[in-house]
């Protein structure tokens, strides 16, 4: 509820970092949605097609060299994924904490307009 009174540099401060740190939270959990739903598994070049043509021990174990890459390298993703995710929640998190300490301020600060500007009526009504 926004009501008339007069807002202090630090009100106006502190209500333009709560919305970056709110901003910031949103582009973070963007970036969280998008990393996970993105896929880790590396596909094989054969995708088991049109391979029966190709036969014998050298072939076999080319394959199965390629199989392993293949593997290595979608536990690499998942597990680089994972340490993303990990940061990501992590700095949440911390953007959290710091918006609840800058709304704690951001009361007290109001308060401290709505003191101020109470006192200013009292002077302005006392002068009549």
């Amino acid at each position: 509820k926004e009501n008339n009174m007069g807002k202090s540099q630090n009100t106006i401060r502190l209500e333009a970092e709560i919305a970056k740190i709110e901003s910031k939270e949103e582009a973070l959990k963007e970036a969280f949605k998008e990393l996970n739903g993105c896929e880790t598994h590396v596909k094989s070049t054969y995708n088991n097609n049109d391979t029966d043509h190709v036969r014998g021990d050298k072939y076999d174990q080319m394959y199965e060299d390629e199989q392993e890459t293949i593997k290595g390298f979608s536990e690499s993703l998942k597990n680089k994924k994972q340490k993303v995710l990990d940061e990501i929640t992590a700095n949440l998190g911390d953007l959290d904490l710091l918006k609840m300490f800058k709304s704690f301020e951001l009361q007290i600060s109001r308060a401290a307009d709505a003191a101020a500007d109470a006192r200013a009526r009292e002077k302005a009504n006392k002068k009549k």
